[in-house]
């Protein structure tokens, strides 16, 4: 069984503002809305990239809920929080410009781009690209990002955390963040 959300500023929540608070409140109203689906059955948080940064702060707030069972955050491994490198500030910097200029079709443009020149199979950049991605609001994703603090809030989730980073991702503090768990 899964339950696949929508995080604020996402798909049918495009227009709900998205903060690490709202992020937070829509997961554990659908999971606490879900008992009755999930009941009996192991929960685990699956998050990716964006998902997988919000991932450590819903996980720590949520933790006395004991709402999960473990976690898989995908594509996480630099610090892009309080503690960022300047390259990766850099980056955010330019996240939120180009998210902010730049029309969400444009933007789905260049994500083509990028992907198509993957050495990935077709079908995953396929899945990737197929739900369309929402840069509406960039400036709120940026936020969100720069205000996570992983390194804090790993050693707060009472979890099993697995963490999935691909050779060619940035993996600044994946090692501190396991040395934390």
């Amino acid at each position: 069984t899964c339950i696949l959300l929508d995080l604020p500023g996402h798909g049918s929540l495009v227009r709900v503002p998205l903060t690490l608070d709202s992020a937070t409140e829509t997961v554990r109203s659908v999971v606490e809305n879900s008992k009755e689906l999930v009941k009996g059955k192991t929960l685990i948080y699956v998050g990716g990239s964006l998902g997988a940064y919000i991932g450590f702060y819903i996980l720590q707030k949520l933790n006395h809920l004991q709402l999960f069972d473990g976690a898989i955050l995908l594509d996480c491994g630099q610090n892009v929080g309080p503690h960022a490198s300047l390259k990766a500030k850099a980056g955010l910097s330019m996240m939120r410009f180009v998210g902010t200029y730049f029309s969400n079709a444009t933007m789905m443009t260049m994500m083509q781009n990028v992907v198509s020149k993957s050495t990935a199979d077709f079908y995953l950049d396929e899945t990737s690209l197929a739900a369309g991605m929402f840069f509406q609001q960039s400036h709120r994703q940026v936020e969100c990002l720069k205000s996570v603090e992983p390194e804090a809030l790993i050693p707060l989730i009472h979890i099993p955390i697995l963490f999935m980073n691909g050779s060619k991702d940035y993996r600044d503090s994946e090692g501190k963040w396991l040395s934390l768990c």
